[in-house]
C-alpha cells in the first residue's frame, strides 16, 4: 500500500495504490500472480474544463521453470482516466495494455525481450487516441557477482490517429551497451 498527498504532475493529488502477490513453489519453478490498484484524484479547475479521476487496475502472472526460462504477461486497463469532464461526445477510448515476457538464464548469460502493446487518448487540439508497440530484445554477461556487461535493442511504433486529420507517427529504436560495476 502507498499514499502521497502530491504528484509531479500538477493536474493531480492524493495518490493511492494497493496491491497483492501471491507465489506458489515446487522444485525449481515459481508461479507468481498478482494485481494493483491505483487512484489519483484530478484537481478542479476554476472554469470546470477538470479531468476524470485517475483509475487503473494491473494484473500480471509469471512463471520462472527449472530456475531459468522466465515468462511473463501483464495487462493494465484504465478506462477514460483522466480524460476531459467536459466533452459532450467524449469518443475517447478507453486506455489499457498488455505486455509478455521471455527470459532465459544460462550459467553467466541472461537472454530475452519482451513485447508491449497500449492504446489510450490523448487530449489537446490533436485529440485522438495514441497507440504504442514496442519490442525489446537484450543480453547480459556475468563476469563476476559485482561486474556485468549488458547489452538491449529497443523497437517502438508510436502513433496518433488525431481525428479528422492525418495522423501523427513516430517510430525508432535505441541500442544500448553498458557494463555494470557494483563497489
Amino acid at each position: 500500500m502507498s499514499f502521497a498527498t502530491d504528484a509531479e504532475d500538477s493536474r493531480f493529488d492524493r495518490l493511492a495504490q494497493i496491491g497483492l502477490v501471491h507465489e506458489s513453489y515446487w522444485q525449481q519453478n515459481v508461479w507468481r500472480w498478482g494485481g494493483t490498484y491505483a487512484h489519483a484524484r484530478a484537481n478542479p479547475t476554476g472554469n470546470g474544463a477538470g479531468l476524470r479521476d485517475l483509475n487503473s487496475v494491473s494484473f500480471g502472472t509469471s512463471v520462472t521453470l527449472d530456475d531459468s526460462l522466465d515468462i511473463g504477461l501483464s495487462a493494465s486497463y484504465d478506462g477514460k482516466s483522466g480524460t476531459s469532464r467536459i466533452v459532450s461526445d467524449n469518443r475517447a477510448s478507453p486506455a489499457w495494455g498488455a505486455t509478455v515476457s521471455l527470459n532465459y538464464n544460462t550459467g553467466p548469460w541472461t537472454i530475452g525481450g519482451y513485447y508491449q502493446n497500449a492504446r489510450a487518448s490523448a487530449s489537446g487540439n490533436q485529440a485522438g487516441n495514441d497507440r504504442l508497440s514496442a519490442f525489446e530484445l537484450g543480453a547480459s554477461y556475468r563476469f563476476t557477482t559485482r561486474l556485468r556487461l549488458y547489452s538491449a535493442w529497443f523497437l517502438y511504433d508510436l502513433t496518433n490517429d488525431r481525428r479528422g486529420s492525418d495522423p501523427i507517427a513516430g517510430s525508432g529504436s535505441v541500442f544500448t551497451l553498458g557494463l555494470r560495476a557494483t563497489l
